[in-house]
Formats: C-alpha cells, structure tokens, sequence
C-alpha cells in the first residue's frame, strides 16, 4: 500500500515527515543513556510564531503491530518531555466485538508542583522494574526509552519498530541517503540471490539501459581528523559496491563504477532498494522528494 501528499510549495508536507523522523529519533535518543542537560533532538518551537517561542511541540503516531494498535504522543520542548501518553487498543478479527483501549503510559509535568505525574500499567514489567524507570527517567527522556534499556519485553518491541519499520529515504534533507543506501544495496545484492534477481528484474523493466549489476570492491577516500593540531588526512578504505553492465555500440559489453554512472540510475536503484528492502516485518517507508 502507498499514499502519496501533495500540494504547492511550503504547505507542510516534509513538515509530516520532519515530524514522524524526529519522533523516531526521540525514541531512539531515549532508549539510550544521556546526560539530563542533553537537548532533545528536533523538536523546536514553532517559528512563524513568536508567543510559541517557549511552548512544547507536540507529535504522535498510530501504528499497527502484532496484532495491536499503538498510539504515542509526546509534547516536548528542546530541554523537557511536558506529556508523554502510549495507548494500545487489542484488535480483534470479529468486527463486532468492541476492543477496548488500554492507557500503558501517561506522565505529565507539572509545572506548579515542579514534578511529574506518572501512571505506568502492569504490561511494562513489574512494581520495582517501573518504580526504577520513573525514578531514574530524566526530563529529557522518554519512559518508553528507558523501560527498554531496562528489558521490558513491550517497550523493547516498541522500540524495534521505530528502529526497523520506520524508515526514511530522505535526499532533499540528507545528502548521504544515497551512498549510505548504495552500500547497503551492494551487501543486500551480495548475500541475498532472491533480492539481486529482483532488482536485476527490475532494473530491465525500467529500460534504462543497465544489463546487469556486478558487487565490486570500491577503493575510497575518508578525511580524518588526527593529532594534536587537528590536521585531516584522507586515509584511503575499501568498501563494497556496485559496478553497472552497459552494452557497447559494437555489442562489446561495458561496466561502469559508481562515480561514472549517471545520478538518475544511482537514485533509481537506491529508491528500488528502500522500497524493496527484504524484512521479516511490513516496513514504512516515508520517501520525501520522490520524482
């Protein structure tokens, strides 16, 4: 399934995505360790509004899995989590049977009390597990994070799907997505024969003049920052890549590496790629700047 937005220029579609990326990232930064004085990653206030200067953003997303329905909502500014709310509704496969919905975590600030009020359900762990996570969850975290970090079986699943099923293609905002995603395209074609025939497949569908892909060891250079003086170096590494079969004019056959073949081609398979992408599990996939 796909859904497409659309409408003119500077209407708020990458916004949605900037929106869903940086409650990803959100997650994810809390499922980690971080020092309380860290700022959390993009949530900024609103900028045409000056009175929205000092008031939290506030993000959510609904998401199917394993059967469940999920709902989080968080409210934060860059230095605190105001609201934090993760609901579940229990789909059932008989429509007439109501499913009922379940509040796992709501933790709210309060500003007069200068304190948090926080209600986590049974499912998270047990008594010490979630009075250890409100106890030790900074202002600039997430209890969903930090309920993971301490192996709740649910959180952690949660956060799997924020890390693996959310995915981003993103070249408008994120001049690497391509490279990153060509390499990973090289490891996927190499080790997967049923993925390489499909691409491949695709690839002569299209009719862009590529006969053939061929897995290669491309010779790179990196700057590096070393010694006292901070002087860069460029170190030279190898990294897997992708050689493309042309077909000469004399019917001779052709392959280019990567900095020889045309951009178009290199974007063409990187999108085929995050498309494509073999998982145990639906993905979604948020592509921003598609033609």
């Amino acid at each position: 399934k796909s859904m497409g937005l659309y409408g003119p220029n500077a209407s708020g579609k990458t916004s949605i995505l900037d929106a869903m990326y940086a409650l990803k990232t959100f997650v994810l930064f809390s499922s980690q360790e971080q020092k309380p004085t860290s700022k959390i990653p993009f949530f900024e206030p609103f900028a045409l509004e000056k009175t929205a200067a000092n008031s939290p953003s506030t993000i959510g997303v609904t998401f199917d899995l394993d059967g469940d329905r999920f709902f989080l909502e968080v409210s934060a500014t860059p230095t605190r989590v105001h609201k934090e709310l993760l609901t579940v509704q229990r789909l059932t496969k008989q429509p007439s049977r109501k499913s009922t919905k379940t509040t796992l975590i709501d933790r709210t600030w309060a500003q007069e009390d200068q304190a948090y009020e926080t209600v986590l359900h049974k499912d998270l762990g047990p008594d010490l597990t979630r009075a250890a996570a409100i106890e030790q969850t900074t202002q600039n975290r997430l209890l969903l994070g930090k309920l993971a970090s301490m192996n709740s079986g649910l959180a952690g699943n949660l956060i799997k799907w924020f890390d693996d099923d959310l995915d981003f293609y993103d070249m408008h905002r994120n001049p690497g997505a391509e490279s990153v995603m060509l390499t990973e395209t090289a490891k996927l074609l190499r080790d997967d024969d049923q993925f390489s025939a499909l691409i491949k497949q695709f690839m002569k569908d299209a009719d862009i003049g590529i006969q053939d892909l061929q897995i290669v060891d491309e010779k790179t250079l990196k700057a590096e920052v070393s010694g006292l003086d901070n002087k860069v170096e460029f170190k030279e590494s190898i990294e897997l890549g992708i050689s493309f079969r042309h077909s000469s004019q004399d019917g001779s056959e052709v392959f280019f590496p990567r900095h020889k073949e045309s951009s178009g081609t290199l974007r063409f398979v990187a999108l085929l790629v995050a498309i494509l992408k073999p998982s145990g599990r639906r993905r979604f996939v948020c592509i921003d700047e598609l033609s």
